[in-house]
């Protein structure tokens, strides 16, 4: 009889070599597989070397998604009927991990590893075990920086007046290093939940492809990602105005405003906190399409769904995902309320439909 490897997550070895407390049975897990074999041994101490010492030039080469990947290799172990030459990577949810552009071009990677903080500049500092890059207002002039967060990423900027920015999966913000002007101006592609501190004298605004918003003191997220057709702004307290080709929509508290390609902006009401739970690590949705789900999960986790069939990205689901759960565990969810099943075939996953025969390739 073949002994079932221990299956261990990134998450457990990171929390482990970063000091942070596991439960008792993330403890006996590591236990386990440290136990299994010298290969997972060895790994967890170049790891942890990589980690906790990291050598001035070494420092700014070490890839953490791809030493991430490399790790995978042992994640989840692949069972012996479905073992390919090329092991897929486990699928792991996503992490505080960013870069931000500098006013010069430099590029810092914002990741546990604090020593890159001392590259920033001046007026800037970073929290990495909370993943917040804050700005104090100094003496410099304003440059504009920008924070680029990959798939499988997330970041949060506190901006020189006090601003809080939640940026998502998949997105970039390039902001002002600090305000001098009339006007406290930021371009968003892709997800942001923004906190703007007040500030009567000098509106917040914030421009995406299709529209510009201004603030009127307030928190509020904004969905413009270039690939989707929509862009929606959810209004969870204070006040917004939305221009799009010069004609300005304002939003009370609980209004969604969705823009479409035509430019058309249609305000609905909505569960505000539903559209902003996932900066506070729940991804809730009220009878979404599992098209518009999976694409937003395809972004954190850093996979990429296929439907075998159009009619399933039609499919509605209601429910709390947590964002730090297990990939399997999510589509376990998923597929328990809905009709649909997952085949999952390295970083790809194709949804088909229940009763649909199965294929050859490893089910999960």
């Amino acid at each position: 009889e073949m002994k079932i490897p221990t299956p261990i997550t990134w998450q457990i070895l990171l929390r482990n070599i970063t000091g942070q407390p596991l439960t008792e049975e993330e403890t006996c897990r590591l236990r386990d597989w440290l136990d299994e074999s010298a290969e997972h041994r060895a790994y967890y101490e170049r790891a942890r070397r990589h980690w906790l010492r990291p050598d001035e030039e070494k420092a700014q080469s070490v890839d953490v998604e791809k030493f991430i990947r490399r790790f995978d290799r042992f994640a989840e172990p692949q069972r012996p009927e479905t073992q390919e030459p090329a092991v897929p990577s486990a699928i792991v949810p996503g992490s505080n991990y960013a870069q931000v552009i500098l006013g010069d071009g430099s590029r810092v990677t914002l990741t546990q590893q604090a020593d890159s903080a001392r590259r920033l500049a001046e007026g800037m500092d970073i929290d990495t075990q909370a993943g917040l890059l804050s700005y104090k207002p100094h003496a410099g002039k304003e440059e504009q920086n920008t924070l680029v967060v990959p798939r499988g990423g997330q970041y949060t900027l506190r901006l020189a007046d006090g601003t809080r920015i939640w940026v998502n999966a998949g997105s970039q913000l390039t902001y002002p290093t600090q305000f001098d002007g009339a006007e406290r101006t930021v371009t968003l592609s892709g997800e942001a939940y923004f906190e703007v501190a007040k500030d009567a004298d000098r509106p917040f605004i914030v421009r995406t492809h299709g529209q510009s918003i201004r603030v009127y003191g307030t928190s509020f997220n904004v969905e413009a990602y270039p690939e989707e057709t929509l862009e929606r702004t959810t209004l969870a307290s204070g006040s917004v105005g939305i221009t799009v080709r010069g004609q300005e929509t304002r939003l009370a508290p609980g209004q969604q405003a969705v823009m479409s390609e035509t430019g058309r902006v249609e305000v609905r009401a909505v569960d505000a906190s539903i559209a902003c739970s996932w900066h506070t690590g729940v991804l809730s949705v009220e009878r979404e399409s599992l098209e518009n789900i999976l694409t937003r999960l395809g972004r954190w986790y850093d996979v990429d769904f296929t439907f075998r069939d159009d009619a399933l990205r039609r499919l509605h689901f209601t429910g709390d995902l947590e964002r730090y759960a297990d990939f399997n565990d999510i589509l376990r969810l998923i597929r328990m309320t809905t009709s649909v099943d997952f085949v999952v075939s390295g970083r790809q996953v194709e949804v088909i439909s229940r009763n649909h025969p199965s294929t050859n390739k490893s089910e999960y």
